[in-house]
């Protein structure tokens, strides 16, 4: 589906005339938005995210725009926390909250030898 826009424009390029006057016709066509570019995501592994916009939206509802709050782990971090947005099919992301994961040994059975003794005296 187009829309047509029809301008008319009066020119006078001397004082105004009853002669002078001319009508010109410009026709410009636009074409609306029809399909929606912002597409939500499967929800990942290790996680879910809910939508700001609408509550009820999930994987696979399309929207021109939408924003969303994303909760995910994996091997680096026990808790992401991410802001992402959409418009018109733009992605943006802003990582609110990280949460490192805590290694998988126990610092206090390292052994670790003295530091080195300076033998520069004063």
């Amino acid at each position: 589906m187009d829309y047509h826009v029809v301008l008319y424009l009066h020119v006078c390029p001397a004082p105004l005339k009853s002669t002078n006057l001319f009508m010109h016709h410009v026709s410009f066509r636009f074409a609306p938005v029809t399909q929606k570019k912002c597409i939500l995501p499967q929800y990942p592994e290790n996680g879910s995210y809910i939508v700001i916009n609408d509550t009820k939206a999930g994987p696979g509802d399309a929207f021109d725009d939408i924003s969303l709050i994303l909760y995910n782990s994996d091997e680096y971090f026990e808790l992401e926390v991410v802001f992402l947005a959409c418009a018109r099919g733009a992605w943006s992301r802003e990582i609110l909250k990280r949460v490192p994961r805590r290694a998988s040994f126990a610092f206090s059975k390292c052994r670790f030898s003295d530091p080195p003794r300076s033998t520069f005296e004063e």
